[in-house]
């Protein structure tokens, strides 16, 4: 996944500012739909393959039926949304990255199971070296065609390779799973989105006050102001990755424990284990981030130099999003997810509110400060509701 991002970060070292905004902003545009396409089906994939000792291969093609189904939506939302707000020479970047959000979805079923089972390193050394080699490719790629096009289509084949092998290595243990559901089972794919609601709406939500941000600056400040932004908010994206991958991981194994009966007193005690190893690799990363990059970016890449404030102030908020990612996924674990969907609604308000002001006062920067405010809030309410869950369980 780091290697995916060094590609998505790879044109600012051979294009403009503006023109790596174009390309950041229509892979965040399309992220944010594919998020919506998932619907928090991959959540509850997660949970359901932690909770059953053996493979549920109904269960996967239900998943897959869902996935098509949505994945056509969200690319139609993609193209219509270019279409209707965007700069129509911008339109070619939109039908050719929104096939991310089919690769995406593909992929995302057999990392939900690896991550249930805690067997994800079965599968890191190929994905890895996959991701390395497209780097490398698409790095040469660049240098001779330094287009947004190159970029898109290198981050394609490196999602569709690293597919093909996590399709490959899940169907040893699931069998009958097919790559793509019969008409027939569309039906069960509306019914894991109604089954999936709450964890739907809560990620969507999440990835919605992401964008916030920069569709706000694309649309008052342009794409240069929207090239800082990125360039410092995709800076940050590699260690939330790391953490994304241990939250699951978490959410896993308290699913397991849960399920098997684990008294109150053991679940709090892996719990606190948890919480506490999210906040110092938060600290950490921040610390390394605003560093490194003071250091770094005016050296790598001098045309981002007037991203490195804005880096200072998104390395506080990756901190905060790592705890707060490993506390979404134990409030996840207990099955209270209607708590967190509560939660992200607050969340959206905060930096609707406070985004715009932020802004109006000082532009990027502002952006990431009303982040900052926001995931603060985020931790407080969502450290909350871990105690609340806590306190039902002794109950």
């Amino acid at each position: 996944m780091a290697a995916q991002l060094g590609i998505v970060l790879l044109p600012s070292l051979f294009v403009e500012v503006g023109t790596f905004g174009a390309i950041a902003f229509v892979i965040g545009i399309v992220e944010l739909f594919k998020t919506f396409a998932d619907f928090g089906v991959d959540t509850l994939a997660t949970r359901e393959f932690a909770r059953s000792a053996t493979p549920n291969a109904p269960f996967a093609q239900h998943v897959m039926a869902q996935k098509w189904l949505s994945g056509g939506l969200g690319y139609a939302a993609v193209l219509l949304f270019y279409a209707f707000t965007q700069p129509a020479d911008q339109f070619g970047l939109a039908a050719l990255g929104g096939l991310l959000i089919f690769t995406g979805l593909w992929s995302g079923l057999p990392l939900s199971f690896f991550q249930a089972k805690l067997r994800t390193h079965d599968i890191a050394l190929p994905i890895v070296l996959v991701n390395l080699v497209t780097l490398a490719l698409a790095a040469v790629a660049l240098t001779q065609w330094p287009l947004p096009q190159v970029a898109l289509l290198s981050l394609l084949l490196s999602e569709m390779v690293s597919g093909a092998l996590l399709w490959r290595a899940m169907r040893r243990d699931v069998a009958g799973v097919a790559l793509a559901p019969v008409p027939a089972l569309l039906t069960h794919g509306w019914s894991l989105m109604r089954l999936a609601f709450p964890i739907g709406i809560t990620v969507a939500i999440i990835a919605l006050y992401g964008q916030v941000s920069a569709l706000a600056l694309k649309t008052w400040f342009g794409d240069i102001a929207t090239g800082n932004y990125l360039f410092a908010e995709r800076l940050t994206q590699p260690p939330l990755l790391v953490a994304g991958a241990f939250a699951y991981s978490v959410f896993s194994r308290l699913s397991t424990l849960i399920a098997n009966g684990a008294n109150a007193h053991t679940l709090q005690r892996q719990i606190a284990r948890f919480v506490w190893l999210a906040v110092g690799f938060g600290v950490l990363c921040a610390l390394l981030i605003s560093q490194l990059g003071m250091l770094i970016v005016p050296i790598v890449a001098p045309k981002f130099v007037t991203a490195v404030p804005v880096l200072q102030l998104m390395a506080i908020v990756l901190g905060l999003r790592i705890v707060n990612s490993c506390l979404t996924r134990i409030i996840h674990a207990y099955g209270h997810f209607n708590w967190t969907m509560w939660c992200s609604l607050l969340n959206l308000v905060v930096v609707l509110v406070l985004t715009p002001i932020g802004l109006w006062r000082a532009s990027s920067i502002g952006a990431a400060a009303a982040l900052i405010l926001s995931e603060t809030v985020n931790l407080i309410v969502q450290a909350w509701l871990v105690g609340k869950g806590l306190r039902n369980r002794e109950s």
